[in-house]
C-alpha cells in the first residue's frame, strides 16, 4: 500500500502460493513482498465458514503488518459473535463486526496482540522496527485496508474499507463489488474536513491516502465525534448481489496489483488461462507480469506488496461448518 513507500534497492521476488478446494469452490492465493522492506499483507479463506456460507478476505497493512494480521486472525470469530449476523441481518452484522474489531485494537488485550505481531515481524525483518514508546496503543500508528466477500447461499456480501478490491468476472467482464475509499471523494472529504482534517494531493493531513481503514486511530481521536464521523472510519461499504449464472470467478486484490494492471486487463488475463491452467500458476503469472525488475523510486507501480486471490465457483456443499470455538480467544 502506498502510504510513504519504503522501497529497497534489492527485491524479494519470492512468490508464496497456497491453494485448495471445497465441493463449492477452488481457489489459490499468491503474495509477494516485492521491493518493500516488509510484507504487510494478510488474507483469510474459510470455504466452510458456516452452513451454506464461505468467507474470503484480503487485508493490506500500512506502517506495519500488525493490523492486517490481527484482522485476518480475529475477524471470523467477531462476525459470528454479532447478534445481527446471527439473526440473519448479514449486512448490519458485517458493519458492526468491522467497528467492533476496530475498537478491539484499542484495548490492552488487542494491543498486546499487535505488539506480538510487531516483535515477530521485526525479528524477520532485516531492519528492526522500533515500537513507538508512547502511552498510545500501536493502532494509533498502524492500520490496514480490508476487502471481504461473504457468500451465503446464492448471495454475495462484499464489505470493504480502503482501496483493496473485490472483482467478479461476469460473462468475461469485470464487475467491481467493492468501493475505493479516497479522501478526494466528496462524501469522504466533507467528513474529513468536518472532523478537522484537510485533504492535500489526495492525502489526509498530507499523510494517508485512504479515508477508511482498520486501525489508524490517530485520525479517530476527536472526542466530540462518534466513530462514524472521524477523519478516518472503519465503517465499511457493503454491496449485496445475487450470484448470476454468468459469474465465472472472482478476485480479491490489494492496490499493489491493481496499480499495475486495471480491472479489465486483469480479468482478461485470468480468463484466458483459468480453463486450462492451474489457479496457482495463474496467480503466479499475474504477479510475475507486474513485478518491477528495477528499484526506480520515481513510481510505485510493480514495487508494492502484492496479494491476489482467485476463487472459481463449483457446486455447493453445506456439510461442513466453521467452529468459532476453535478460533483463538480475544
Amino acid at each position: 500500500m502506498d502510504r510513504s513507500p519504503s522501497i529497497k534497492t534489492t527485491r524479494n521476488s519470492k512468490i508464496d502460493i497456497s491453494s485448495g478446494k471445497s465441493s463449492r469452490f477452488k481457489y489459490a492465493v499468491a503474495n509477494c513482498q516485492g521491493w518493500r522492506s516488509t510484507q504487510e499483507d494478510a488474507h483469510l479463506i474459510i470455504c466452510n465458514f458456516e452452513e451454506n456460507t464461505s468467507l474470503f478476505a484480503v487485508f493490506d497493512g500500512h506502517n506495519g503488518p500488525e493490523v492486517a494480521k490481527f484482522a485476518a486472525k480475529y475477524f471470523p470469530k467477531h462476525l459470528t459473535r454479532n447478534i445481527n449476523y446471527r439473526q440473519g441481518n448479514i449486512q448490519r452484522g458485517l458493519q458492526e463486526a468491522f467497528m467492533a474489531l476496530d475498537e478491539l485494537l484499542l484495548t490492552k488485550e488487542g494491543n498486546d496482540v499487535l505488539l506480538h505481531f510487531r516483535e515477530k515481524s521485526a525479528y524477520k525483518s532485516t531492519k528492526p522496527i522500533e515500537i513507538n514508546e508512547t502511552s498510545q496503543p500501536l493502532s494509533y500508528f498502524t492500520g490496514s485496508t480490508a476487502v471481504l466477500l461473504l457468500i451465503k447461499n446464492d448471495i454475495y456480501y462484499c464489505a470493504n474499507v480502503g482501496d483493496s478490491r473485490c472483482i467478479i468476472c461476469r460473462d468475461r467482464k469485470p464487475k467491481q463489488l467493492s468501493k475505493d475509499h479516497y479522501p478526494d471523494l466528496i462524501e469522504e472529504r466533507e467528513r474529513i474536513e468536518k472532523a478537522g482534517g484537510i485533504v492535500v494531493n489526495g492525502r489526509i493531513n498530507k499523510a494517508i491516502n485512504v479515508s477508511r481503514s482498520l486501525g489508524d486511530h490517530w485520525y479517530k481521536r476527536n472526542l466530540k465525534l462518534n466513530q462514524k464521523q472521524q477523519m478516518i472510519i472503519a465503517w465499511p461499504h457493503i454491496n449485496v448481489e445475487k450470484i448470476q449464472q454468468e459469474d465465472e470467478f472472482f478476485v480479491l486484490i490489494c492496490d499493489g496489483i491493481w496499480n499495475s494492471i486495471n480491472n479489465q486487463d486483469l480479468i482478461e488475463f485470468i480468463s484466458k488461462r483459468i480453463d486450462h491452467d492451474d489457479l496457482s500458476n495463474v496467480c503466479h503469472d499475474v504477479i510475475k507480469r507486474i513485478l518491477s525488475p528495477t528499484p526506480s523510486t520515481d513510481q510505485i507501480v510493480g514495487k508494492d506488496n502484492m496479494t491476489i486471490m482467485i476463487v472459481k465457483r463449483f457446486s455447493f456443499d453445506s456439510n461442513n461448518k466453521f467452529d468459532p470455538s476453535t478460533s483463538n480467544k480475544i
